[in-house]
Order: structure tokens, then C-alpha cells, then sequence
């Protein structure tokens, strides 16, 4: 935005420092479109907080998009320009440059590769990724000394902050940590990456620079991993809120417990799982990539990535804890967390970009090619997610391609987790072969009468 004065730029910065804290602040909001709206002129910055809280508010819309893809594609992060253009492309197929886009970028679109350790040196690497939080990683670092499992080691990646840090990690006399101290920011996501390839450990654990392990934390999560065949396990965590007195957190309230038990097609919606409580095979890497390093909720991101390789163990223990203090990034950038986040889940949800391809073939009017990737998806679907956005596109694909056998599948497994809707989607599709794969002993004739009708009455007679 081009600010007549300063005084109008300063309040602007102050608007838009709200909108992105506080998305579903109506006020706020509106009164952010409304100068962004007025001024000839935006940064790519401003534009990019603007279509992310038009997304975030009003749903995702290709336009918008679009013009995010473009501002992603000028800083080279062509993994979050292809998600954007795969939830466009599927949003409205009849876009041949978006389609020709994503052909051009699907190669660059797959996260870094590591390979595989063979001769690991300790059981677990806990890596701390930090930038300029001097006062709060203290009590990190030493929840992570204070382990009781002692095979260990410690990697703190220096995003490029101060020279402060490397004074606090050799006050400990520690020779568990390993210090990484780097010349310039290069992002926690990006700077996480380079300890993972450093890692010399069989498992490798994530802790936020402001967060804490409880004790036994390493130990009772690598014991899951030593004594079980999956590569994933997490744990139950406490979120607090608090401030830091004196260099030390003080605890004001709890205000969450994470415990969700573990629900592969719920993560694909919601993340339970916070990195805090989080332990994994070095190796799993080798089949998932490495982290993402342009996106908020990477993270998620990678445990989204994960369910799709190994099921995951849910221990059923408190052994972290989660601290908010007010100015978490996450809580700065809460826009981009929510758009991220739907973002990332529909990707994955949707075959990373294959519906759109399938959608975009069917309305070219290339059936051939739809099949391929139609078939791709079939053969996957049993290792997939089953949400309900993806049950309502394979469906409308499965009714196009005349599947009645993939229909009848997909319409049972669609009833089975959420009845009512799945009715309705019936009803208003008029399909008689989802009302006999819903109810496979009702004569032919019995539900060409309820389609009809529009209408299904349940055992007290109510609609």
C-alpha cells in the first residue's frame, strides 16, 4: 500500500498486524479489506495477507488462488504454487493455463529426499530449530538434559540469531549438544532439514524452542518404537498459558490437552498431534521426504505425509508440555495457519493434484486419460484417506466414467462414516445406485420411489 503519509502507513502496519492475528475479527477485517481496497498500489506481502483472509473467510476460490500461486511462484516455492493450482484446477477445470502450470512444476513439487542410516550412533537425535529466544530455550534445553533416557543427543539448529545462544549452549558443559550456529536466517522448517541430515540417531524427536519434555518423555516413546513394528509413535501434551518471570515460564492456566486418539482420516482434517509429542524412525524419512521449508503448518504437513506410510501408535500418556505465551508464531500468523492448513489437507485428501488432473481430462473431454489417473486413485484408495469432500468427487467421477462397482464401494464407505450426509448427497444427486449400495436389501422398486419422493423418514417418522 502506498500511504500518504507515514502516520497513515503506521496505522495501516498496525491493521494488517491484526487482520493476520485475528482472521475472524469481523471488524478488523473489513476495515483491512477497505484500505487494502482503497490504494492503487500493495506489496506482495499485503496481497498475500489479503487473498489469505479471503480464502480463510470465505472459502477457497480460484481467483484467489491464482493470484497466491503468483506471489509463491516470485519467491521459488513451487510446492505451496502447486497445491495452490491443484485446489484451483479443481475448483474449476476449465483452466487450461493452470493445468499447463502444474505439468511444468509437478516435478519441483516433491519435498527434498534423504537417504537411509545404517549405523545409527545413539537412539534418539532431538532437534531444537531456534531464532533469537534466548530467555525461552533455556528451559527447553534443559527439559532435554534432565531426560531419563540418557542415548541420546541434542541438535540446536541457530536460524541466524544472535551470538547470544552459543553462550547459553556452553554454560550446560554438555557434550549431548551439538551447536549448528548459521550465518543467515534460512527458515525453521529449512533449518530443521539440515539437522535431520545431520541426525546420528535410530529415532529422531522435535521440540520447540518454548516448549518442554516431562522427564521420561524419550524413554517412554522410543520403548513403543523398540517394541513395535510401526515407525510413529505420539504422546498426550498439556497446553498452558503463561509468561516468563524472572527468565523462568509461569504457568496461569491450562487451556487444552491434546489426546486425541489416532484417527488417520481425521489428521487428513485436523491436526491432533503437536511436534512436542512426536518420536520417529530416522528411515521413515527416506519414504516421506523431508520437511517442506515455505509453508506454515508444515509440520502437519509431514505427519499428513506420514500417515499415508505408516499407521501410528498413540501413547496414551502425558509426557510435554505445549506454552503459549502470547507472541507464538504461530498465533502472529494465525491467517496463514488456517489457510495453510486447508490447504495442505486438501492436497493430500485429493490425490496430490490427481482429482483436478481427472477433472480437468473429463471436461477437455480426454476420457483416456482420466481413466489412467482414475484407476491410479482406485488402485490407492485403501491406503488413502476417506473424507467427505473426497467421497463427493469420486463419486461425481465415478457416476461420469460409469463405474457402478467403484460407486457402489465408495457410496457404502461414505454412508458408513456419515450417514445423514451421505443421504443427502443421494437425494440430491437422484442416484439410485448410491441408494442400493446404502441399502443393498431394499427392493429396486422401493428406492426409485424414495429417490423420487426426496424423501427418507426414519423409525419415529421424522425427516
Amino acid at each position: 500500500m502506498i500511504a500518504n503519509t507515514e502516520q497513515d502507513r503506521g496505522e495501516f502496519l498496525r491493521l494488517i498486524r491484526r487482520a493476520k492475528a485475528e482472521p475472524f475479527n469481523d471488524d478488523v477485517v473489513q476495515a483491512f479489506y477497505k484500505a487494502y481496497e482503497k490504494a492503487e498500489q500493495h506489496s506482495d506481502d499485503e496481497t498475500m495477507a489479503y487473498l489469505m483472509l479471503r480464502c480463510v473467510r470465505e472459502g477457497f476460490a480460484s481467483k484467489w488462488l491464482n493470484g497466491l500461486a503468483k506471489i509463491f511462484l516470485g519467491r521459488h516455492d513451487f510446492c505451496t504454487v502447486y497445491k495452490c493450482l491443484s485446489d484451483s484446477l479443481r475448483l474449476d477445470p476449465q483452466q487450461p493455463d493452470v493445468f499447463k502450470q502444474m505439468q511444468e512444476l509437478e516435478e519441483y513439487s516433491r519435498p527434498e529426499t534423504i537417504g537411509p542410516q545404517n549405523n545409527p550412533s545413539c537412539k534418539v537425535s532431538v532437534i531444537i530449530a531456534t531464532y533469537n529466544r534466548p530467555v525461552e530455550i533455556r528451559e527447553a534445553i534443559e527439559s532435554v538434559l534432565a531426560q531419563t533416557l540418557k542415548d541420546y543427543e541434542l541438535i540446536i539448529v541457530n536460524d541466524g540469531g544472535s551470538g547470544e545462544l552459543e553462550t547459553i549452549v556452553k554454560s550446560y558443559g554438555s557434550d549431548k549438544i551439538r551447536y549448528i550456529a548459521l550465518e543467515k536466517n534460512i527458515g525453521h522448517y529449512a533449518a530443521t532439514n539440515l539437522a535431520i541430515e545431520m541426525s546420528r540417531g535410530k529415532y529422531i524427536a522435535y521440540l520447540d524452542d518454548d516448549d518442554v519434555y516431562y522427564p521420561e518423555h524419550l524413554e517412554k516413546l522410543a520403548e513403543v518404537l523398540d517394541n513395535s513394528p510401526q515407525k510413529l509413535v505420539y504422546s498426550n501434551t498439556n497446553a498452558v498459558e503463561g509468561k516468563t518471570v524472572d527468565g523462568r515460564f509461569v504457568e496461569e492456566r491450562k487451556f487444552y490437552y491434546w489426546d486425541q486418539e489416532y484417527n488417520r482420516d481425521k489428521l487428513a482434517e485436523k491436526t491432533f498431534i503437536t511436534n512436542t509429542t512426536l518420536m520417529h524412525r530416522r528411515n521413515l524419512l527416506c519414504d516421506t521426504g523431508l520437511f517442506y521449508e515455505g509453508i506454515q503448518s508444515s509440520d502437519w504437513e509431514m505427519w499428513v505425509r506420514m500417515a499415508l506410510a505408516t499407521d501410528f501408535v498413540h501413547l496414551d500418556a502425558v509426557t510435554s508440555e505445549y506454552r503459549f505465551r502470547g507472541d507464538n508464531v504461530c498465533r502472529m500468523y494465525l491467517h496463514a495457519v488456517h489457510f495453510t492448513g486447508k490447504l495442505v489437507s486438501n492436497y493430500h485428501k485429493y490425490h496430490q493434484g490427481r482429482v483436478a488432473f481427472i477433472k480437468y481430462y473429463l471436461a477437455t473431454g480426454d476420457t483416456a486419460n482420466a481413466r489412467l489417473l482414475y484407476e491410479e486413485i482406485k488402485d490407492g484408495y485403501e491406503s488413502g484417506f476417506r473424507t467427505e469432500g473426497l467421497f463427493k468427487e469420486l463419486i461425481a467421477i465415478a457416476e461420469r466414467l460409469d463405474d457402478k462397482k467403484f460407486l457402489k464401494k465408495i457410496s457404502k464407505d461414505y454412508f458408513e462414516r456419515m450417514p445423514r450426509k451421505c443421504l443427502r448427497v443421494a437425494l440430491e444427486k437422484k442416484s439410485l445406485p448410491m441408494m442400493t449400495a446404502i441399502f443393498p436389501s431394499v427392493p429396486l422398486w422401493a428406492g426409485s420411489r424414495v429417490i423420487s419422493k426426496g424423501i427418507i423418514r426414519n423409525s419415529h417418522g421424522r425427516k
